[in-house]
């Protein structure tokens, strides 16, 4: 009877270090699991960590709230037309820059940059890991650490995680804005 409690015991001490484990860590496996596929341009590999609909929901519904923000910020006609094209726009945009055809297309393209790129330059050290932060059992975020309000957003959906959603930053720069 005691040997069947120890037993017992330690198998429910290593079911918990492996669930602890899991919690722990497979955020971060996930986010290397992503790098990784984008350096080695494995457009599949890549795209088993995102869910394109939830992704593309997201989107667009963080640009409409940017657009109408925008909107506010200039009542005039012309500020009205720009809301409407912009607001007719962003849904097709959205659909065809956020599925699985773009993101091929796009690693097929960084692939080309990367093969003229290499022509003798020495592979770098890779990316430093992005800062993970929990929200909950089932949610996290990904940022830079140089700017942590904005990021990726991953849930959990069996015991993987996947990318379902953006957070842009508060205000976004234009590359004209920099200069």
């Amino acid at each position: 009877m005691r040997k069947n409690l120890v037993v017992a015991g330690a198998v429910l001490l290593l079911v918990l270090g492996g669930v602890a484990g899991w919690y722990a860590f497979s955020p971060a496996w996930t986010v290397q699991a992503m790098m990784d596929a984008a350096r080695d341009g494995d457009e599949a590999g890549f795209s088993r960590y995102v869910d394109y609909p939830s992704l593309r929901a997201d989107m667009k519904s963080e640009l409409a709230a940017r657009l109408n923000q925008q909107a506010r910020q200039d009542p005039s006609p012309q500020g009205k037309l720009g809301l409407a094209v912009g607001m007719a726009l962003l849904e097709p945009m959205v659909d065809r820059l956020v599925s699985p055809k773009a993101m091929e297309q796009a690693f097929a393209q960084l692939a080309a940059e990367k093969k003229r790129e290499r022509a003798g330059a020495k592979r770098g050290a890779g990316a430093r890991m992005p800062e993970i932060r929990r929200d909950g059992f089932s949610r996290f975020h990904v940022a830079a650490r140089d700017r942590p309000e904005s990021g990726l957003v991953f849930e959990r959906q069996g015991l993987g995680w996947k990318l379902v959603g953006i957070d842009l930053p508060q205000r976004m720069t234009v590359a004209a804005d920099r200069s």
